[in-house]
C-alpha cells in the first residue's frame, strides 16, 4: 500500500480513468478504479477508501456501512438514487453530484428523438433502403405547428427543451409539483396537474428525476387517458415509464409512438443484459438509445472533471462545488433526544506530531505551511489570534450551530494530549465560545488551543495562562451566557466548515500571527517535510544576510542548502 488516502472509482465506460487519475494524484491520492455491477464488489475496498466515485454502480447501505475512513462519495451524473444519500449522512460522509453538465445535449437528444419520430423518418428510411419510394410510407403524419406538448420536470433541461420546442410552434404545458407557477409563468408556459397533462399533450416529453414518486410515472391508467396519437419521448430515467405498460399501449393503438433514451431495467447498471428480455425493443414505432442523451465529448470531460475536481477539493480541505447533502449533515448532527452524538473519533499521530513541533519553531511557520501546499487550506483572515501564539496540533472539531447554547465541557471530555479545539458556531458573534474557564482546564488536558469561526471571551485570563484561542470576535466580560442555558446538541469529531475551509477530524492545524492553516490528515506527512526544508532554508539565508552576503553568494550556495 502507498500509504496515500485511496479513491475508488466503482465502475466507468470511458475506456480509462486518465482524466480522473491526473486530478486526483496531484492531490496526494492513489486511484482504484473497479468494474462493480453490485455492492459486494465494492466491500472491501470501501474499508479504507477516503473517497468512492461512482457512474453506475450503487453505493447503498451496505456498502457505506464498512466505510470507515470515507469523507466523499462523488456521482458522475445528476441524479443520486443510486446512492444511499441518508446512510451516507448517518456516517458523516459528504455526497456530491455533478450538475450543468449536459443540459444542451440531453435538451437536443430529446428535441432529435421527437421531430425523428413525429416525421416518422424510420418508417422512410427503412421503406426507401428496400426500394419503396413513396411518401406514403410514413402516413399519416401531421403537422407540428400548433400542436401541445407536455413537459414532465421544469428544471434546467426542461426549460431547455421548451425553448428549442418553441421554434417549431407548439404550445407548451408543464407538470412539475415542485416548481413555482411564477417560474413557469416567466417563461410563457401552463402550469397543468397531471390529468390534464396527460388528456391534452399530443407530445409527452419526460425529464423526471428517479424516485419514489416518479416510478412509473406513466403506466396503463396513464397511457389509457392520453390521444391516440399521443408521441411520448423520455429522456429521464428509464423506470419511471412503465416498460410493460407501454408495450400495451403500443400494440393496442393507445398511443402512436415512444422515443427512449434508456429502457425500464437501465442495461448499463446490469452484469448481464440482452434486448430479449423486453418486448418493447421488438415494435417498429419504438426507437430506443443507450443513456446516451447525455453524451458529448465535451460533456463526457466536464463530467468526469468535475466529479473528481470535488473529490480532490475534500482531500485538500476546500469546499467542494456541488455538495448535496451539507445541511442535511448539520441537522443529522443534532440530537432530538437532547443527547451528545460523536460521530467518530481520530487516531493521534505522536511521532507526526513532533515533526509539527519542529516545524513551527521558524519564523511565520503558517505562512510556510502555506506555501507548501499551495494556498491551501487557509482559514479566512476574520478569524485571528486574541493575542501573539505560535501553535500546531490536530484538530478535535465540534460543530454548533449560531444561537447553539452548549456545555463545552463535553468537548473538553474527548480531547487529549497535543489536540486543538476546532469550533465551527456558525460565525456566531454574541454567544462565546470559549472563556478563561475552559481554557484552564483544557490547558489541564494538554489540549493547546481553539480555534472558533464564532466569538470568545476572558483574553486576558487566557494570555495569562498562555493558551492562546482564534476567534472572528471578543465578546465583553460578564454572564457566560453558555452555562445559562445548557442543551446538549453537539457533535464532536465530524467534518466541519469553517469559514471557507474544510476541517475533518484528525487534520493537523498550524496558526500563528498569519493566520490559521488546515493541513488534511493524509498530506500531513509530506508538507511537514517540505516545511522543515523550508524553515531551514529560511534560517540559513538569514544567517547568510547577516554576515553580510550578497545574493550572489546566496545562489551559489542555494543548491546546497
Amino acid at each position: 500500500m502507498s500509504g496515500k488516502p485511496k479513491i475508488v472509482i466503482t465502475d466507468y465506460d470511458y475506456g480509462d480513468v486518465s482524466i480522473e487519475t491526473a486530478i486526483l494524484e496531484a492531490a496526494g491520492a492513489e486511484v482504484i478504479a473497479l468494474q462493480a455491477k453490485n455492492q459486494e464488489d465494492l466491500f472491501e475496498a470501501a474499508r479504507d477508501c477516503f473517497g468512492m466515485m461512482n457512474q453506475y454502480a450503487r453505493i447503498g447501505a451496505e456498502t457505506i456501512a464498512y466505510m470507515q475512513r470515507c469523507k466523499v462519495i462523488a456521482r458522475y451524473g445528476v441524479g443520486v438514487d443510486i446512492v444511499d444519500v441518508d446512510a451516507a449522512t448517518e456516517k458523516g460522509i459528504l455526497v456530491t453530484n455533478v450538475r450543468d453538465y449536459c443540459t444542451e445535449e440531453v435538451a437536443d437528444h430529446a428535441i432529435s428523438l421527437w421531430l425523428t419520430l413525429a416525421r416518422k423518418l424510420p418508417f422512410y428510411d427503412k421503406a426507401t433502403k428496400s426500394g419503396i419510394w413513396k411518401w406514403q410510407s410514413g402516413a399519416p403524419i401531421h403537422r407540428i405547428r400548433g400542436c401541445l406538448m407536455g413537459i414532465v420536470s421544469f428544471g434546467t433541461i426542461g426549460q431547455a427543451i421548451a425553448d428549442r420546442a418553441r421554434a417549431f410552434g407548439v404550445e407548451i404545458i408543464v407538470y412539475d409539483p415542485f416548481i413555482s407557477p411564477a417560474v413557469v409563468q416567466e417563461y410563457g408556459r401552463r402550469l397543468v396537474d397531471k390529468a390534464t397533462l396527460l388528456k391534452e399533450s399530443d407530445y409527452l416529453i419526460m425529464q423526471a428525476p428517479m424516485n419514489d414518486d416518479t416510478r412509473h410515472f406513466l403506466s396503463y391508467d396513464e397511457f389509457a387517458q392520453m390521444k391516440t396519437n399521443a408521441i411520448v419521448v423520455n429522456t429521464g430515467r428509464g423506470p419511471t415509464i412503465d416498460n410493460k405498460a407501454l408495450y400495451k399501449a403500443l400494440t393496442e393503438n393507445q398511443i402512436a409512438a415512444a422515443g427512449l433514451d434508456d429502457s425500464e431495467e437501465e442495461p448499463a447498471k446490469r452484469a448481464t443484459w440482452s434486448p430479449d428480455d423486453n418486448p418493447i425493443f421488438t415494435l417498429p414505432n419504438v426507437i430506443v438509445t443507450p443513456h446516451a442523451a447525455y453524451y458529448s465529448e465535451e460533456s463526457i470531460q466536464m463530467a468526469r472533471e468535475t466529479a473528481a475536481d470535488e473529490v480532490a477539493s475534500v482531500l485538500l480541505g476546500k469546499k467542494p462545488k456541488y455538495p448535496l447533502n451539507t445541511a442535511a449533515l448539520a441537522a443529522s448532527q443534532k440530537s432530538e433526544s437532547k443527547m451528545l452524538k460523536v460521530y467518530n473519533d481520530f487516531e493521534r499521530d505522536a511521532a507526526l506530531l513532533e515533526k509539527f513541533d519542529k516545524a513551527i519553531n521558524y519564523l511565520s511557520a503558517a505562512a510556510i505551511f502555506a506555501d507548501v501546499q499551495y494556498r491551501t487550506g487557509v482559514m479566512d483572515s476574520g478569524i485571528k489570534p486574541a493575542f501573539r501564539a505560535k501553535v500546531c496540533g490536530q484538530a478535535l472539531t465540534v460543530q454548533l450551530s449560531k444561537g447553539d447554547l452548549v456545555d463545552p465541557l463535553k468537548a473538553l471530555e474527548m480531547g487529549q494530549a497535543g489536540d486543538i479545539i476546532v469550533v465551527d458556531a456558525g460565525g456566531d458573534l454574541n454567544t462565546s465560545v470559549c472563556g478563561g474557564l475552559m481554557g484552564g482546564l483544557a490547558m489541564n488536558r494538554g489540549i493547546r488551543a481553539m480555534i472558533v469561526d464564532g466569538a470568545g471571551r476572558d483574553t486576558d485570563e487566557l494570555e495569562e495562562i498562555n493558551w492562546p484561542i482564534w476567534t472572528r470576535a471578543i465578546t465583553p466580560r460578564g454572564t457566560h451566557t453558555m452555562f445559562s442555558q445548557r442543551k446538549e446538541e453537539i457533535s464532536i469529531n465530524v467534518p466541519i466548515q469553517c469559514g471557507s475551509t474544510l476541517v475533518n477530524p484528525g487534520d493537523f492545524i498550524v496558526a500563528d500571527l498569519m493566520g490559521v492553516v488546515v493541513i488534511p490528515l493524509n498530506k500531513a506527512e509530506e508538507l511537514v517535510e517540505l516545511a522543515i526544508e523550508q524553515g531551514e532554508r529560511e534560517i540559513a539565508t538569514r544567517e547568510w544576510v547577516q554576515q553580510g552576503k550578497t545574493i550572489e553568494d546566496l545562489l551559489a550556495e542555494f543548491g546546497r542548502i
